[in-house]
């Protein structure tokens, strides 16, 4: 995986959301799910998700023309509110 500094290809994000579904597949082959098949199916569906929708956004930023940057923090975060004084 990627490290927060580094943006992953279309192609990485890919091949992790192929791999993820190969095992959704896998699991519900030819048998009863098992308690533990269900709560795997729960955690790959929670991975798989969040994959495309990075991958959507990194493609739409490059239709767009910008680039992929990671969000910075604001500064405002570390003033207190006027409440907060």
């Amino acid at each position: 995986m990627a490290s927060p500094d580094q943006t992953r290809t279309d192609e990485d994000i890919l091949r992790r959301i192929d791999a993820l579904i190969a095992e959704e597949h896998h699991l519900y082959h030819d048998r009863e799910l098992t308690v533990a098949d269900r709560d795997r199916l729960d955690q790959l569906s929670a991975e798989v998700d969040p994959l495309w929708d990075e991958l959507r956004g990194l493609r739409a930023m490059r239709r767009a023309g910008g680039a992929f940057e990671q969000p910075k923090p604001s500064g405002r975060d570390s003033k207190p509110s006027k409440g907060a004084e």
